[in-house]
C-alpha cells in the first residue's frame, strides 16, 4: 500500500488560493512557530498577506507586545 504524500505549506496555501481565498492573516504569539509562519507567509505569498493578529494573553514577554 502506497503512503499518502503530505502536502507542503506552499501546496496547502496554493490550494486555498485556487479555491478563491485571497486574504490571509497570521496569528502571531511571539514564539518560534508563529514567527516562522509569519516569515513564510510574508515571503512566499506577499500578494495575499494582509496582516498579523496578536492577542495578548497575559503570558507574553514585554518585548513581544
Amino acid at each position: 500500500m502506497k503512503e499518502a504524500k503530505t502536502p507542503t505549506p506552499n501546496e496547502i496555501l496554493q490550494q486555498a488560493v485556487d479555491q478563491g481565498l485571497t486574504d490571509f492573516y497570521v496569528a502571531y504569539s511571539g514564539g518560534k512557530d508563529s514567527g516562522i509562519a509569519l516569515d513564510f507567509m510574508a515571503k512566499e505569498f506577499p500578494q495575499y498577506f494582509k496582516g498579523v493578529v496578536f492577542v495578548n494573553t497575559g503570558i507574553a514577554i514585554p518585548e513581544t507586545v
